[in-house]
C-alpha cells in the first residue's frame, strides 16, 4: 500500500504517500480495528527502524517471508525499507476512525524493546519515548489499547519458536508485567491455537494477564507443497464449490473449541474474562496468494465462504472479542494496487455489505431448510452436511432496526424463504426495506485489473412489509436485508 505510484497521493502527513484511491476503499469499509505489523513478520520487526525521518530509516531483509520461497518461483519478501511504520500506521488508524492493534516482537526483540514501545504509543509528551514521538510529530499519546505479545510461537516456523505452554508462559508474563508498568490499561492478547494441549495449560499460568485468546485458520491450506507448486485456480467445479462455501463451518468447530478450553480453564465466567481473538483468518489456496491475491484471484465463490464466517461470528459474538481478516491489501487481500488503479474483490464487498448493514446486537434465528452435503477437500475440509441457507441476524440498541444477514449456498438454484418473526407475530414491519445483494450468474467471477467491474454489490429498496416475509435469495449469492420495526 506504500511502493511508488502514479496514482494520487493523499499529500497529508506522515501519510502523503499513500494513494488517495487506496485510502478511499478502506475508509468505505469502516475498520473497526486494524492489526500491525503481522503476523510472523512481527517476531522479526524491530520498531523503532520505522519511525523518524525516512531516509535514515534502515532497509531490513524480510526475515520473516524472504527465505521461505526462493524468488524463482515467486516474489515473496522483497527487502522491507520501513517507510510505512509506527507512526504512519497509528495515524492511518486515526483518520479510518479505527481501533490500533500493535503485536510486539516477542520472537527476536526484547522485553525493554515492547516497554519503549508502549512509551512511544501512549505515553505523555514529557517522557523519554513521548518526547520522540513528538519530535516525530504526534505530540499526543495515541492511546493504543491492545498489544499481542507474539504470533503462532507454538509453530517451529516462527521466530522464538516455544515447544511448550509452559517456556512461552512464562517469557510472556515477564513481557506482560513491564508492559503495564507503564500503562495499567493496556490489554493484551496470547497467542493460542488449535490444540487444546497448549491452550489450557496457558490460560492457567497467564490467567492473571491475559484479556484475549488469539486462534488463526486458513483454509483450505491443501498441503505445502502443493500449494506452493500449484499455480492454476482451483477447478471451476460445481463439487469444489460446495466443499469450499461449506467449510466456513469448519470456523465455527474452532470456536466452539477455543470456548470449550477457555470455560474449562477460567470457569463458567471464563469468556467473561477472556474472550477469543480470531485475529487472522482467510481462505488461502495457494503460496503465491502471499505476494498478490490475483495470483490466482479470490472469486464469488470465496466472498461466500467470507460471509460464512462472518455469519459464524455474530452467532458467536459474545464469546469473539475480535476478529481480524488478514490481509485488507495485496498480500492474500480483499484490495489490489496497480500502477493506474486499485481493484477490489468479493471479499471486500462481503465486507462493504456487512460493515453498512449491522446492527449492534445479535439476535438468534431458527433456519428450517433442505441441508448440502460437501465433499472432502484437501487435509482440513471434512464431508460437511449443512443448512443450504446460512443465517445471521442484529437489531439495534432502540429495536426499530432489524438486519437479517443470508448466503444462499445453492449453485444452482434460487430459495423462496419465508421471514417469520413468530416470538413477536403481532411485530410491524414499516414499508421500506433496504436490499443489498450480492450476486452473479457465475459463481466463479471476479474483478481484475482489466475487468474491474464484474461483481459489484446491487442495492434495492422495497416499498412493502408483511410479518411474515417472503422473498426470493438467487443462487451462489449473500444479501442484507434491513428491516424497519414499527414500535
Amino acid at each position: 500500500m506504500y511502493k511508488e505510484t502514479k496514482r494520487p497521493l493523499l499529500n497529508e502527513f506522515p501519510l502523503e504517500r499513500v494513494p488517495a484511491d487506496l485510502f478511499e476503499k478502506m475508509a468505505e469499509l469502516k475498520p473497526p480495528m486494524i492489526r500491525y505489523p503481522g503476523g510472523c513478520f512481527s517476531d522479526t520487526y524491530h520498531w523503532k527502524d520505522g519511525i523518524g525521518p525516512r531516509e535514515k530509516r534502515p532497509k531490513r531483509r524480510n526475515k520473516a517471508w524472504g527465505g521461505l520461497i526462493k524468488s524463482a518461483l515467486y516474489n515473496v519478501g522483497p527487502k522491507e525499507r520501513n517507510h510505512f511504520g509506527t507512526d504512519e500506521f497509528l495515524t492511518l488508524c486515526e483518520k479510518l476512525g479505527a481501533e490500533k492493534y500493535l503485536n510486539i516482537n516477542f520472537g527476536s526483540g526484547t522485553i525493554e524493546e515492547a516497554v519503549e514501545w508502549v512509551e512511544y504509543a501512549n505515553g505523555a509528551e514529557n517522557s523519554e519515548y513521548g518526547k520522540s514521538r513528538a519530535k516525530n510529530g504526534h505530540k499526543e499519546p495515541y492511546d493504543v489499547k491492545y498489544w499481542g505479545i507474539a504470533n503462532e510461537i507454538y509453530g517451529f516456523w516462527e521466530k522464538g519458536y516455544c515447544k511448550t505452554p509452559q517456556k512461552y508462559a512464562k517469557r510472556y508474563i515477564e513481557f506482560a508485567k513491564a508492559m503495564r508498568e507503564v500503562d495499567p490499561g493496556i490489554k493484551f492478547i496470547a497467542c493460542g491455537c488449535n490444540r487444546s494441549n497448549w491452550n489450557r495449560p496457558l490460560l492457567e499460568l497467564i490467567k492473571d494477564h491475559v484479556d484475549y485468546l488469539s486462534v488463526h485458520i486458513y483454509l483450505p491450506m491443501i498441503g505445502i507443497l502443493s500449494n506452493l507448486l500449484r499455480k492454476k485456480p482451483l477447478p471451476a467445479t460445481e463439487k469444489v464449490y460446495y466443499s469450499i462455501v461449506n467449510s466456513s463451518y469448519c470456523v465455527e468447530d474452532l470456536i466452539l473449541k477455543t470456548e470449550e478450553d477457555i470455560l474449562a480453564t477460567l470457569g463458567p465466567d471464563g469468556l467473561d474474562k477472556c474472550k477469543i481473538a480470531l485475529d487472522e483468518w482467510n481462505i488461502w489456496y495457494h503460496y503465491s496468494q502471499i505476494y498478490r491475491a490475483d495470483k490466482p484471484p479470490y472469486v464469488l465463490r470465496d466472498g461466500l465462504w467470507t460471509a460464512g464466517v462472518l455469519n459464524t461470528l455474530i452467532r458467536h459474538s459474545k464469546s469473539i472479542g475480535m476478529a481480524n481478516f488478514a490481509q485488507m491489501v495485496n498480500c492474500i487481500g480483499m484490495i489490489l494496487t496497480y500502477d493506474h488503479k486499485v481493484v477490489v474483490n468479493p471479499h471486500y464487498h462481503v465486507f462493504k455489505m456487512y460493515g453498512d448493514a449491522l446492527q449492534a446486537n445479535f439476535i438468534p434465528v431458527e433456519v428450517d431448510c433442505p441441508t448440502i452435503t460437501s465433499e472432502p477437500f484437501g487435509k482440513n475440509i471434512p464431508t460437511l452436511k449443512r443448512p443450504v441457507l446460512d443465517v445471521a441476524a442484529t437489531i439495534s440498541e432502540n429495536g426499530k432496526n432489524f438486519t437479517l444477514f443470508c448466503i444462499n449456498k445453492h449453485f444452482k438454484e434460487l430459495v423462496q424463504a419465508k421471514i417469520n418473526f413468530k416470538s413477536a407475530p403481532d411485530l410491524k414491519i414499516n414499508p421500506g426495506i433496504d436490499i443489498c445483494i450480492l450476486y452473479h450468474d457465475n459463481a466463479f467471477i471476479t474483478n481484475t485489473k482489466n475487468s474491474p467491474n464484474e461483481i459489484d454489490l446491487k442495492e434495492k429498496t422495497l416499498n412493502d412489509g408483511a410479518n411474515p416475509y417472503s422473498y426470493e435469495f438467487p443462487p451462489h449469492s449473500v444479501t442484507s436485508l434491513q428491516f424497519r420495526i414499527e414500535k
